[in-house]
């Protein structure tokens, strides 16, 4: 209970004051006014906790990152709500210049680009220098010349001073026969059986072959030798009648079947024909 000053003024005891010199009567007012003082309570302080020392090191405990929070700093201390800012600018101007050093370095510590490889001129061409073998053309076959006239036997002797006979039609007088659905093959195989039945008509055989340039006769035939033609109209030759071979001068006026006929491949170039319609032998020269 704290007393007002001016209510409750002191009174020094007047006993102490010395009534000697000027300033007594003053002090004797002044100290009449003075306040009641009060009393001053120290705080009592305590004594400081004794402090131990541990002989164990003490575990480190794990080092916990720290968060930065709004209005927080690192540390944790709560930071003004106008700074946060200066921290963003601050990164902002490290990172711009991390990224200037590092294009200034223009690729530090990155290995040179190795040279571009020369450039490989293009191989001349090659010339083939490979010998190629000569071809030898195969020797030239000369087909003999048959002579149609002055030949020795009368099968193959022609007279063109002579008037030919005009055939119109073949068949009135056969040799050999109708022969129209044989084959080449099946026609020499025909001439091969009657040669075979008939001596007359071996010796006619012979006798055309020899006048081919067959040496040994008709014993030279074969398959291969004969072919199926067709003759041209107004051809002119010597001609077969009837089976006693007989030979005549005449000219083909026919058409069709009657130009159709076998051909004997001559050695001598004599080449030598029987007509299908009668099988009659026909000689003509081929020049």
């Amino acid at each position: 209970g704290r007393l007002d000053a001016e209510k409750s003024p002191v009174a020094l005891p007047i006993e102490t004051l010395s009534n000697d010199g000027p300033g007594a009567a003053a002090l004797t007012a002044a100290a009449l006014l003075v306040p009641d003082p009060q009393p001053i309570i120290l705080a009592k302080k305590e004594a400081p906790a004794p402090v131990v020392v541990s002989t164990k090191a003490a575990p480190i405990a794990p080092v916990t990152p720290v968060v930065a929070t709004s209005n927080m700093d690192a540390a944790g201390t709560a930071a003004s709500g106008s700074d946060w800012w200066k921290w963003l600018l601050g990164l902002l101007l490290l990172a711009a210049l991390l990224f200037l050093l590092l294009r200034g370095c223009g690729g530090c510590n990155k290995p040179a680009a190795p040279p571009p490889p020369p450039a490989v001129a293009p191989l001349p061409a090659v010339k083939d220098t490979m010998t190629k073998a000569a071809v030898i053309p195969a020797p030239a076959t000369t087909t003999p010349i048959c002579s149609c006239t002055g030949h020795s036997d009368p099968l193959f002797n022609l007279n063109p001073s002579a008037t030919p006979k005009v055939l119109h039609y073949l068949g009135s007088n056969p040799e050999f026969g109708n022969s129209h659905g044989l084959s080449p093959t099946q026609f020499f195989e025909k001439l091969q059986s009657r040669a075979a039945a008939n001596n007359m008509d071996k010796q006619f055989l012979d006798r055309v072959y020899k006048g081919m340039g067959y040496a040994e006769g008709f014993t030279a035939a074969k398959a291969d030798q004969f072919s199926a033609v067709e003759l041209q109209p107004g051809t002119v030759g010597n001609i077969g009648y009837s089976k006693q071979h007989k030979t005549l001068y005449a000219q083909l006026d026919t058409e069709g079947k009657d130009l159709l006929a076998f051909r004997i491949k001559a050695a001598n170039g004599c080449d030598f024909h029987f007509m299908k319609t009668c099988g009659n032998h026909f000689f003509f020269c081929q020049q």
